[in-house]
């Protein structure tokens, strides 16, 4: 699929995002913890066809997968993003986050990590590792804190990217540098507030030191985004 076709698809990925409910108005705040999140016919029919365009069909980019967990942390929404979708390999290769955090990283990478590379570093970004999304557990392991997005699959933390040419840029590492690594991290951070709820760094607190963490969080029926 040409480059400009993906772009378009990932265009309309944004566009449907800020529709959901939760996905309203533009804030800096701290999330208090879980929220009720749409319903999961309405995340899926909004998100499905989306997904399809960036492939050649919605079973080649994302299949859904059956509910897992129970109590707390059921996913009802998981996707399997396919080794063979048009996008970056995603490493481990295992995760399965919820529907829209997928087509949120579709957004992301072609809208905001790829242009940043070629412009800030000169070559693309060949993957992006990343810490998983699904765990449950509550916020920062504390059992008075409400529940992560993490517990429904509905984050992921991302911890570094490998270039085209071999070179490796870290969150933990490069984030305090003061070159185009430094620049990098940072573009791909603010680009991604566009795209995800919630977006924390190393800039928010010491939790966050190795990884951007990307939620798609609902916030109510006018909601308000986090970006630190």
């Amino acid at each position: 699929m040409p480059f400009r076709a993906v772009i378009g698809a990932a265009v309309r990925l944004e566009v449907v995002a800020h529709h959901l409910p939760g996905r309203g108005l533009a804030g800096h705040r701290e999330r208090a913890g879980h929220h009720r999140r749409p319903p999961v016919a309405k995340r899926r029919r909004v998100f499905q066809q989306p997904l399809g365009e960036v492939g050649q069909g919605p079973q080649e980019q994302a299949g859904d997968l059956s509910a897992r967990g129970e109590g707390q942390c059921v996913v009802e929404d998981g996707v399997q993003i396919a080794p063979r979708a048009r996008l970056l390999p995603l490493s481990p290769a295992s995760v399965r986050p919820s529907c829209p955090v997928a087509a949120g990283l579709i957004a992301w990478q072609t809208q905001v990590v790829q242009p940043a590379a070629l412009g800030i570093l000169g070559v693309w970004v060949q993957r992006i590792e990343h810490l998983g999304s699904y765990s449950c557990r509550r916020l920062y392991g504390r059992a008075d804190a409400g529940w992560s997005e993490h517990a429904t699959a509905d984050a992921i933390d991302i911890s570094g990217f490998v270039l085209s040419d071999g070179t490796r840029i870290s969150v933990l590492k490069d984030w305090d540098d003061e070159g185009d690594k430094g620049a990098f991290l940072r573009a791909v951070r603010d680009g991604g507030c566009r795209v995800f709820s919630t977006v924390l760094s190393p800039d928010y607190n010491a939790a966050h030191a190795d990884h951007l963490h990307m939620d798609q969080a609902a916030r109510g029926a006018t909601g308000w985004r986090s970006c630190r």
